[in-house]
């Protein structure tokens, strides 16, 4: 699960958000980062509240040359001609985590986004959370 500042650059962007949410293969994430472990998100909201799933704005499916065109129109290069896109994320260290998102790293930078990990104790990463303003990606 992954949350945008959306006050703050590049995630105010929503052809930004969009192109991460192409960029990110759900099912890759579960093969390699659970082991197999899982089942890959198809919905924004969680199985968990049904209710709220609305099957019009699902997850889209993995398309790299998507992200790549979402994110130029945002004016970011995706092949260092220009103005290329770098980003933190935020984890904690528990569980796989931090596994996930190594793999969200590889994926990203396939479009040509450079992806850093900050890995931190759940209790930090919780204050910080609770400071929202001073996160880009959860």
């Amino acid at each position: 699960m992954s949350f945008f500042n959306t006050d703050v650059e590049p995630f105010d962007d929503p052809l930004v958000r969009e192109a991460f949410a192409y960029a990110i293969d759900n099912e890759d994430i579960v093969g390699k980062a659970l082991a197999g472990q899982g089942q890959a998100a198809t919905h924004f909201i969680s199985p968990v509240f049904e209710w709220a799933q609305n099957d019009d704005a699902m997850i889209p499916e993995a398309d790299q040359d998507r992200a790549i065109e979402l994110l130029e129109q945002a004016g970011y290069s995706t092949d260092g001609s220009g103005e290329s896109l770098e980003v933190t994320i935020d984890v904690f260290d528990s569980g796989a985590f931090l596994d996930m998102a190594t793999v969200i790293q590889d994926q990203l930078s396939q479009i040509g986004v450079s992806l850093s990990i900050n890995s931190m104790e759940y209790a930090a990463w919780q204050e910080k959370l609770i400071q929202i303003v001073t996160i880009n990606l959860v």
